[in-house]
């Protein structure tokens, strides 16, 4: 979730210090009030989890470690709210907070635009043992999957598969070289997930293919806590990372057009804005797309109001499921695009009253970019990957 690194402003438009009027004026209005938790630093990426049953299926480098939901799952709004109302993520990746929610024995829910993901964090939430693998055609080649996918019925073995060809790719979706004949990876995550489901969850998990800006099916006020991390505002297009899934994915259950499933998602890449908003932002947010558009960078521009306007709908939708006082933690991360300084958490801290939701604290768990550059009169910021902590208002 790291932004890449960024290409310099176009000629003609020189920064000053009027262009950070607003965004300095609200780092200088919540400096006082971010929170340094650095013991978050670890927990807000997903690494290191071949000890971790279930989530180890799937190496997804947008993912948080089980250990924040499990801090998140102690917080006392949590652990002494209503046990039968379910927790949601609803940008719920490979299902990490659904999983280890379940696990504890809470009833989960997720929510997850891209139909790969979604189906492999469904599978994570299935109940007993793996059934027995059909006999299989030999797969010596890296990367030619149908023969396999070509006999597989049960979801367990479809998903062992999808699991199979996402480890024959690098976290960017890109084919590694000198990958293992992908029967051998197979075999491998088959004996992985079989002896992982081997030990049932304590609780239920399901997770769903839709969109986070609605949450359509889900009741309001019957959600009892929120734990997610929409997708960062940068240069990445999820539909890339997770594209080798997809396409055997589609080999089941028909194909996706990959636009739509674009603007399913969250809008915080270059190829999927929209022309057209209707949610009035934060002067901060405002003052970043002027300045972008200033620069040349019409795309980019267009790219961080859709961002924002997107999130808003999250909100608007959070605060409908939430029951009155639930908690609400939002992982995000801050960027820095064509030079452009934009403090995404202190945007959406400063957004999230107007939908509904009450920002309690802003916990920054570490910095995105090493190192600090001026912002108007500021000498030194940069963008942070922090926790929102939010309740629904009632």
């Amino acid at each position: 979730m790291r932004p890449r690194r960024q290409r310099p402003p176009r000629r003609g438009h020189t920064a000053t210090s009027g262009d950070a009027v607003e965004r300095e004026a609200l780092e200088r209005r919540w400096f006082r009030r971010l929170n340094p938790y650095p013991e978050f630093g670890p927990l807000v990426v997903g690494r290191d989890l071949q000890g971790e049953p279930r989530h180890r299926w799937l190496a997804y480098r947008q993912a948080f470690a089980p250990e924040l939901v499990r801090r998140f799952l102690q917080t006392p709004d949590v652990s002494k709210g209503c046990p039968t109302a379910p927790l949601l993520d609803p940008f719920a990746g490979t299902g990490t907070t659904v999983v280890e929610a379940a696990g504890a024995g809470r009833p989960a829910l997720g929510v997850e635009a891209l139909p790969a993901l979604a189906f492999v964090a469904q599978v994570k939430c299935e109940q007993g043992p793996a059934p027995p693998l059909p006999p299989l055609p030999p797969a010596s080649d890296p990367f030619d999957w149908q023969p396999l996918a070509d006999i597989l019925v049960e979801p367990v073995h479809r998903a062992t598969l999808l699991c199979a060809v996402a480890a024959q790719h690098t976290t960017d979706g890109k084919p590694l070289r000198q990958a293992p004949p992908l029967g051998q990876t197979f075999a491998r995550k088959f004996a992985e997930i079989s002896d992982d489901l081997a030990t049932p969850l304590k609780g239920t998990g399901r997770v769903m293919a839709s969109d986070a800006r609605k949450l359509a099916g889900i009741s309001a006020a019957s959600v009892g806590a929120v734990l997610t991390s929409p997708p960062y505002l940068s240069r990445h297009d999820y539909t890339a990372i997770t594209r080798p899934l997809e396409v055997v994915h589609a080999h089941w259950y028909g194909p996706n057009d990959r636009a739509d499933l674009r603007t399913a998602q969250v809008r915080a890449h270059p190829r999927a804005y929209a022309q057209q908003w209707e949610t009035e932002l934060p002067a901060a947010a405002v003052e970043a797309v002027a300045v972008l558009r200033a620069s040349g960078e019409p795309r980019l521009a267009g790219v961080v109001q859709s961002y924002f306007e997107d999130l808003a709908q999250v909100f608007r939708a959070l605060a409908r499921v939430l029951r009155p006082g639930a908690p609400c933690w939002c992982v995000v991360g801050g960027a820095r695009l064509a030079h452009v300084y934009i403090p995404t958490d202190l945007i959406l801290a400063e957004l999230a009253p107007v939908c509904g939701l009450e920002t309690e604290q802003v916990l920054v768990a570490r910095n995105l970019i090493p190192g600090g550059r001026k912002l108007g009169n500021l000498p030194s910021v940069t963008p942070r990957e922090s926790i929102l902590v939010l309740k629904q208002t009632g």
